[in-house]
């Protein structure tokens, strides 16, 4: 059998049977395995052990989880000792076979990285022969060949929102103006990466990892430049339309990806989004939460891809990082579940909520009518949601795991 998802003709599948899953993001899960040797960070190297079982409790079937670190110590730790870095590694992964949960891999999460460790200006990704991409296709290599043959190994994302970052120009990163790189370069490295993927493995699908796609990406990337000379007043704003829409859609997720990826959180309080503009030169027409995402899935599966929503629902009024929503704990409720139902009425297939902290954060924080959303940042009914989506893909003969796993023989 084929492990993992496979994309046929832009429907994705699980074992030859058509998927439906709503996951989680577990970002601590592997990267925690690189932090200190403090109180704090030993605790951390554990939750994997909650968060995981809890998945399977809840029968939530898959997790997203970096198998790489964010910043450099961690790949340099891989560079010194790769054996005990994978046997870091190999917790995660056994974890998540004992458990029956498949994992989107996302193998080089940070943007910038590789081109911090090797000293190299980042634009410089779109060489293959450059030393942040060779070092890039060492790791990708290390890690494939390794859990290449594993079932929870479900697909392989290559980064991290590298396209919220391209085209912005010298200002925008200063004072490291070598992190500076355009929407061709990491093209270009997306082929380099994915091509080595498929080396060593043929059928799972290959995501970006790309966040929301701007509803100016076309112009912007037209009107940026590498040279210190352009600033922020250069940025052409004009909204793409439909069709540069389309265009900018396959340039960011170019084959061998054959997956479209987008992020989206928290909504806003009309639940509408920045739409398109209905002829060249005209205003954005604003479109609603349902709308944008059937217009992923549609786009995507015209050209034989589908679509994963990688990130959405963490609704981060709960947290200090933002009040969205001005503490109207109501209007908050509704949403979320309006961001969750359009998931399931635009017909996407798969979808992973950003857990804000750790599913130990949030297991024994229970929301209801009185909380207000005070003193409750995350909410454990979310969870319940997640649960209540993949029931009815059960029920509906949309998501068929129990087969699969038996066949694994784990």
């Amino acid at each position: 059998m084929n492990y993992g998802l496979t994309v046929k003709d832009g429907v994705l599948q699980l074992d030859g049977k058509t998927f439906y899953g709503f996951g989680t993001n577990s970002f601590i899960s592997f990267v925690a395995q690189m932090y200190g040797d403090d109180e704090k960070s030993r605790r951390l190297k554990g939750v994997y052990l909650e968060d995981i079982p809890l998945m399977q409790e809840l029968g939530i079937p898959f997790m997203r989880i970096p198998l790489c670190t964010w910043g450099e110590h961690g790949f340099l730790s891989w560079m010194k000792d790769k054996e005990a870095y994978f046997k870091e590694m190999d917790k995660i992964v056994k974890e998540c076979e004992k458990c029956h949960i498949g994992i989107i891999a996302s193998l080089l999460w940070r943007f910038c990285t590789m081109s911090n460790i090797v000293n190299e200006p980042l634009r410089l990704m779109r060489d293959p022969e450059s030393k942040q991409t060779k070092l890039s296709v060492e790791y990708v290599e290390d890690v494939v060949k390794r859990y290449v043959n594993s079932p929870a190994i479900w697909g392989w994302e290559i980064g991290n929102e590298y396209n919220l970052d391209a085209d912005w120009g010298p200002a925008h990163f200063a004072p490291n103006e070598q992190w500076v790189f355009k929407t061709e370069d990491f093209e270009a490295f997306y082929k380099t990466i994915g091509d080595t993927i498929r080396k060593y493995d043929k059928y799972r699908m290959i995501t970006s990892g790309n966040g929301e796609q701007r509803n100016f990406a076309l112009h912007l990337n037209r009107s940026s430049s590498y040279e210190n000379t352009w600033t922020p007043d250069d940025i052409d704003f004009t909204a793409d339309t439909l069709e540069e829409f389309e265009t900018m859609m396959l340039r960011q997720n170019a084959d061998p990806i054959d997956t479209v990826c987008t992020h989206f959180q928290h909504g806003n309080k009309y639940n509408l989004l920045d739409g398109f503009a209905p002829y060249p030169g005209a205003k954005a027409v604003p479109i609603s939460v349902k709308d944008f995402l059937k217009l992923h899935v549609d786009t995507a599966k015209k050209h034989g891809k589908a679509l994963y929503f990688g990130e959405c629902g963490d609704m981060m009024q709960w947290h200090e990082l933002g009040r969205h929503y001005l503490d109207d704990y109501p209007l908050l409720l509704t949403n979320f579940y309006i961001v969750m139902q359009s998931i399931m009425d635009a017909g996407v297939q798969l979808a992973s909520a950003w857990m804000e902290g750790t599913v130990e954060g949030i297991k024994y924080c229970v929301v209801d009518d009185q909380g207000g959303g005070q003193g409750n940042k995350y909410g454990y009914f979310k969870l319940l949601e997640f649960k209540r989506m993949n029931v009815y893909y059960r029920t509906h003969g949309m998501q068929e795991t129990e087969e699969y796993w038996k066949k694994a023989g784990v």
